[in-house]
């Protein structure tokens, strides 16, 4: 995804109070930056049944956002960001019957990387992050 903006005006409660700019010994929070993100997926299937339209499948994804947006917005002086990605790679089953198709998947975390952000480099220390060690998704959808 990406947006051309730079800050969407929320403050943000759970920055550090000295994570954004300061000027004059006075902290400013000009909100969180509106940041682009990306996810990207590939596998294989494998079909365990085709009279019962059932499938395996196995996988692997990569999600994150970025340190500096494409329009090169890098949250100096423009916002709040926890720069950062995520590897993960897992199982899923797919049943297709008739015009439906229901899939089930779970990736387990494998690597993540909290980057230094702009504020990271200038506070000289190393921000937070959280990711998830695994991620359930269900998914329904119907041919019309």
């Amino acid at each position: 995804m990406f947006n051309p903006q730079n800050v969407n005006g929320t403050k943000s409660p759970t920055a550090r109070k000295d994570a954004g700019p300061s000027i004059g010994g006075i902290d400013i929070d000009n909100g969180m930056a509106i940041t682009d993100q990306y996810m990207a997926r590939g596998g294989m299937i494998y079909i365990v049944s085709q009279k019962h339209s059932f499938s395996v499948s196995l996988g692997g994804r990569i999600e994150g956002v970025p340190v500096e947006d494409l329009n090169g917005n890098a949250g100096n002086q423009e916002g709040f960001r926890r720069p950062g990605f995520s590897v993960a790679i897992g199982p899923g089953i797919n049943w297709m019957p008739g015009k439906w198709n229901v899939g089930l998947n779970a990736p387990l975390l494998v690597y993540a990387n909290r980057q230094y952000s702009y504020w990271d480099g200038m506070k000289g220390r190393h921000g937070d992050a959280a990711f998830a060690d695994y991620l359930v998704t269900l998914s329904v959808s119907r041919l019309f």
